[in-house]
């Protein structure tokens, strides 16, 4: 995937939430499957993608669900292979450090969940 696909990607999986509550935006519905599927089978460029999702100003509906979605299931399932790039990002940046506060432990092993409860804000 190049960086117009990534850009691509995340712009269809914030459009798909303009309804403000779930998937309802069916030109865009692609988006979340698109998505998901890389969180399990390509972790790097899922990353990618929720970096172009986190450039973009967000509002509490969508903060929680790139928590509790793209984030949380990186983590869940290759956090040894992500955990490095939240711990960083979450230093230098206190918007994601909050956002994190929405992530939960899902299938995290004990040690990654450690680390993000050791860098994430508040749980909301």
């Amino acid at each position: 995937m190049n960086a117009d696909d990534i850009e691509a990607l995340a712009n269809a999986w914030l459009a798909q939430y303009d309804s403000g509550e779930s998937a309802k935006d069916a030109a865009h519905s692609w988006a979340f499957g698109t998505l998901y599927d890389l969180c399990s089978d390509a972790p790097d460029v899922a990353w990618a993608v929720t970096e172009a999702i986190l450039r973009h100003e967000l509002t509490p509906h969508l903060k929680s669900v790139v928590a509790a979605g793209p984030i949380e299931q990186l983590l869940a399932e290759h956090g040894e292979q992500i955990i490095e790039r939240i711990e960083n990002r979450a230093r230098a940046d206190a918007g994601f450090k909050a956002l994190l506060g929405g992530v939960w432990k899902n299938r995290m092993t004990d040690t990654i969940w450690r680390r993000v409860q050791n860098v994430a804000g508040p749980k909301w």
